[in-house]
């Protein structure tokens, strides 16, 4: 922010005192002066310099990852904004070591159940369900956005994770909602981890996964 030039500007001061009087006759939003200047961003672009998409590259699942539109990005990360209680955790991981073969060997630990660090992050909703029966939807949903948008968020040069299952059986789970039995057991086959979770029991992991 130029503070010199905000507090010189007479658009800006006016805006301001139009949205605190109430003339506007609009709610700010939830998120005080985030929302705000989203407000203002339309009402008084010239305001603003919009700053490239690297800039803000945001860790939330409130968009989903399914939309590339949202996440995509064609100039390298500069910026991962953690603006997600359960990703929080991912920002402090990385303040100690950014390297790129740190943060793939974290998106491929997300769904390796022997892992000490499983589940610790991220954490809470909609992860939570414990070591014995972990969300499985939520979790392959998020490592697999990790790894499509999020590669070259890092020091060093990136490296792309592998996707989580099958070619196959990613577009049995956005096709139809759940995995065909053969596919079923080629996904157990390969992932004993999380289908020991389930006890083995296809019929589990299938319900599971809708």
């Amino acid at each position: 922010m130029d503070l010199e030039r905000m507090r010189g500007s007479k658009a800006y001061a006016l805006a301001l005192d139009r949205w605190a009087s109430g003339a506007v006759q609009r709610r700010i939003g939830l998120l005080g002066d985030q929302s705000l200047y989203t407000q203002l961003t339309g009402s008084h672009p010239r305001l603003f310099h919009t700053l490239g998409c690297e800039w803000n590259r945001q860790l939330s699942m409130h968009f989903g990852f399914g939309n590339a539109t949202t996440h995509r990005c064609p100039r390298r990360c500069g910026l991962l904004h953690a603006n997600w209680r359960p990703a929080k955790c991912i920002a402090h991981l990385f303040q100690r070591n950014p390297t790129c073969e740190r943060w793939t060997t974290f998106v491929e630990q997300l769904t390796n159940q022997s892992d000490p660090n499983y589940l610790r992050c991220p954490h809470g909703y909609p992860f939570q369900g414990g070591r014995d029966r972990p969300p499985l939807r939520p979790i392959i949903n998020y490592r697999n956005g990790l790894a499509r948008f999020f590669a070259d968020c890092c020091k060093g040069t990136p490296m792309q994770p592998e996707p989580f299952g099958p070619p196959s059986n990613r577009r049995s789970l956005s096709a139809r909602g759940g995995l065909a039995k053969a596919q079923l057991q080629s996904y157990a086959r390969k992932y004993p981890d999380v289908s020991r979770a389930s006890g083995g029991n296809l019929k589990e992991i299938q319900r599971r996964e809708r």
